[in-house]
């Protein structure tokens, strides 16, 4: 086997791009933990405890956070609260707010070229 040259670039730099990740929905396993809970479940009373005012506050700060990196990020969080009301039942009195938090629980940002970095078989 012939061994393969590699030359070191001391001036390339590799930074991140806030504006090059995708946002997809995050399901957890719909595994029954031993008191008879789910990891959604979990989630979902978290999010149902919070009072109306933190909410509020905290869908303001995510949309402040990521809402410019996705096209239409409400509609996108509504898709993912959307998805979760089909795993399990939610309350029919849920602020706009609320349900936005929701999706926002059950979206992931994904970076395609940060996993192809981290993949060992490109080496």
């Amino acid at each position: 086997m012939t061994p393969i040259s590699v030359n070191r670039c001391a001036n390339v730099r590799i930074e991140p791009d806030c504006r090059r990740v995708i946002a997809k929905p995050f399901l957890p396993g719909d595994a029954v933990l031993p008191d008879g809970s789910t990891r959604i479940g979990i989630a979902l009373a978290r999010i149902l405890a919070m009072s109306e005012r933190d909410a509020q506050t905290t869908i303001d700060a995510t949309r402040s956070d990521f809402g410019l990196r996705h096209r239409a990020f409400d509609e996108l969080l509504e898709r993912s609260a959307d998805e979760i009301a089909k795993r399990t039942p939610l309350p029919a009195d849920l602020s706009h707010a609320r349900r936005l938090l929701i999706g926002a629980y059950f979206t992931q940002e994904y970076s395609i070229e940060a996993a192809a970095l981290g993949n060992p078989s490109i080496v």
